[in-house]
Order: structure tokens, then sequence, then C-alpha cells
């Protein structure tokens, strides 16, 4: 999936219908779903009101997490399974909610990327209701975690390279641009 802020989505998009391009669609379902549901999306869950979060999350610059799939799940009837790479927990998005078909994505710390079964007889599997199936994307992400494809970024290393100042860390990062105004960085 592109690093463009909408990974989640066209994860979702691609998991969903075999192809991102209905990112846009997503990312607005997710919205809907928010607003339409304000007794579990609530002002406490969202950190502000939801209308107020109906706005944040519908600029294309957004990055969606557990809120997104939360309402995802809802509105497509579909259960989404994420492994973390990092810790190698697994959260069902959806699950017990009744929803016939489980589909996964893999979280790196700071992007999404969807999960599929390659066949040997060619066929590609996205529904990953099967324990092997979902077994095989624990497994996937127990290699990724192996081969340290994560970023945790409470602890990554970042330079400024506007200036060339070594931080640790978003909040160190969000520090330095804050008192600034430097916003270019890349992990070393």
């Amino acid at each position: 999936m592109d690093d463009d802020n909408s990974c989640l989505f066209r994860a979702v998009s691609y998991v969903l219908d075999g192809h991102p391009r209905n990112h846009p669609s997503y990312r607005e379902l997710a919205a809907v779903a928010v607003q339409s549901d304000t007794d579990t999306f609530s002002e406490a869950v969202l950190g502000r009101p939801p209308d107020a979060y109906v706005a944040w999350i519908t600029g294309p610059d957004r990055w969606g997490g557990a809120i997104e799939l939360a309402a995802l799940a809802q509105a497509t009837r579909h259960e989404l399974l994420v492994a973390d790479v990092e810790t190698g927990r697994i959260d069902v998005f959806g699950e017990g909610q009744g929803h016939p078909v489980r589909s996964a994505l893999v979280y790196s710390g700071i992007h999404y990327d969807a999960a599929e079964i390659a066949l040997p007889d060619g066929r590609v599997v996205r529904d990953v209701t099967a324990d092997p199936n979902a077994e095989a994307v624990r497994v996937a992400a127990s290699a990724l975690r192996a081969a340290r494809q994560f970023t945790n970024t409470a602890q990554f290393t970042l330079r400024c390279s506007d200036c060339g100042q070594a931080l640790r860390g978003e909040k160190e990062a969000q520090s330095h641009a804050a008192s600034r105004g430097h916003v270019n960085f890349v992990e070393y």
C-alpha cells in the first residue's frame, strides 16, 4: 500500500474489493459510521466531538487507526484482523458481531498493509476466517518482526534534514518542529 496517509483505507479496500482504488470511499464510510453511532463513537472515545472528528478524519492527509477499523468492521460487516508486527498482538475488529468474513491487515507501527495468502495453485485467499489462514497471518507477522520490519514511534531515531540534529522518538521530533519550525526528518 502506498505511504500516503491513506494506507489503512487502501488496505481495507484491497482486502474487501481486491484493489486499493476505493480507498476514498472507505475513508468516507468510516466517517459516516462514526457519525451515525455516537453511542459507540462518543466524544470520550474520539477525543473531540463526533462532528469535529468526522471533519478531521475525512481529510486525505489523516491517518486511520483503531477507531476507523472498528467503524469499518461495523459498516462493512467484515471482521478485520490486524497483526501488529512489533508486538505480535492480534486484534480483531468486529469480532463477536456475527460478521461472516474475516480479512487481515498487517500493521508496522506507522503503516498498514493488506494480507493475503497465495496458494500453490496460484489462487489468492483474503478470507482468514479459517484458523489455518489466520495462523498464516500470525506467522507472516512473526517473520516480519524477526526481520525488524516495524517502526516504534517512541524509540525510532530521526535526523532533522534542516539542521542535522539527532532526535529520538515522535515526541522529540514534534518538539523540535514546534521550537525550530523544522519539518523534514529522516529515519536512520
